[in-house]
């Protein structure tokens, strides 16, 4: 396990987890969302291949709909 800070708060994920496993294991979609990791916006294509490491900060960011 590793330890990031999601959204401001600490969090364990296991080792080796993609942007990818994070949203699955927050249940979120990739769809009006925004992941930004260590103030780099992370693009929607690269969420698999993006592996996060001890001391991450990350971001995510929902897009709500409104009138």
């Amino acid at each position: 396990m590793i330890s990031v800070k999601l959204n401001n708060k600490e969090k364990w994920i296991r080792e080796g987890s993609s942007v990818s496993d994070l949203l699955k294991f927050l249940d979120l979609k990739k769809d009006g969302i925004v992941v930004e990791i260590n103030l780099n916006i992370i693009k929607k294509d690269r969420y698999e291949d993006t592996v996060l490491q001890s001391g991450d900060s990350i971001e995510i960011i929902t897009f709500m709909g409104g009138g």
